[in-house]
Order: structure tokens, then C-alpha cells, then sequence
């Protein structure tokens, strides 16, 4: 299981969030695709889920295991 709330990632020196508020929820077992456009976000959102990128300002649960959670 993977819940995400409130996402949001900025690349160090620049101006605009790769990722901006994105929540989701994904079910143990389920296929899910994430589709978009060149630039959107996608490769970014997956590698929040490997924890390559730190987590910033969201809620972020794993497994049933809280990753992170920091309220604005």
C-alpha cells in the first residue's frame, strides 16, 4: 500500500515544482500506470516511492509505515 498526500518537489535552482500536491492511494496488489507528458513528473514521483528523493511537506505512508509526515 502506498498513500501520499500533498505532495510537492522542487529541484534545487529552479523555479517551478517538478511534482505539486499530488495525493494518491494505491491498494496492495493493484496495477496502476502513470502517464504524462515529457517533463511531468512521472520518473520524479517514482522515485519518491523508492525514497531516492527525501520527502518534503507530505504525508507519505509505505506499507502501512509511516515514512514521513511534516504539516505546513
Amino acid at each position: 500500500m502506498i498513500r501520499v498526500e500533498h505532495l510537492t518537489y522542487q529541484y534545487p535552482d529552479t523555479e517551478t515544482a517538478a511534482v505539486k500536491d499530488v495525493s494518491l492511494h494505491i491498494e496492495k496488489g493493484s496495477f496502476v500506470a502513470v502517464l504524462g507528458h515529457n517533463g511531468s513528473g512521472k520518473s520524479t514521483l517514482a522515485k519518491h516511492f523508492t525514497l531516492e528523493y527525501s520527502i518534503q511537506n507530505a504525508l507519505f505512508i509505505l506499507c502501512h509505515n509511516l515514512i514521513f509526515w511534516k504539516q505546513n
